[in-house]
């Protein structure tokens, strides 16, 4: 059988940080470029700063959440080489035969969580492979051609 999950902070405690948190953009995006986590956790620090509050006064935080539907993020994804692919077919399982070979950040829905994926392994802190229910509605894939 193969391996499908790897336990993997993306370098975060190795940063200094301490404990548990919902840096899951961050830390995935720092697993699949193989950049360190503080140079991304600082990129998407200032990016947050600079988002408007929303109705209910929060903004993004990249140590606690990103609003990954704003416009910046996603220019921000795509200045860094990442497309973002939608499932044709609606909700997918997440599972390592209905996603491509590749450098991925999956949507998991039912977590609301973005995890590292690279050519079908699961690179995060905990294995959602291991939940039946998991669904993805699409994935950033990152395309090294741009």
């Amino acid at each position: 059988m193969r391996k499908n999950f790897i336990k993997c902070d993306g370098g975060r405690k190795a940063a200094g940080f301490k404990g548990v948190t919902c840096d899951c953009v961050c830390r995935s995006i720092a697993i699949v470029t193989g950049r360190p986590y503080l140079e991304v956790y600082n990129e998407l620090k200032v990016l947050c700063k600079k988002e408007r509050r929303l109705k209910t006064n929060r903004r993004s935080c990249h140590r606690t959440g990103i609003h990954t539907g704003h416009k910046w993020f996603k220019d921000w994804m795509s200045e860094n080489n990442f497309v973002w692919i939608k499932s044709r077919r609606g909700k997918l399982n997440f599972s390592q035969d209905n996603l491509p070979m590749g450098r991925l950040i999956v949507f998991i829905e039912v977590y609301v969580h973005y995890a590292a994926v690279i050519d079908g392994i699961v690179y995060d802190t905990w294995n959602q492979y291991m939940d039946d229910d998991n669904t993805i509605s699409g994935y950033w894939k990152l395309d090294k051609e741009n």
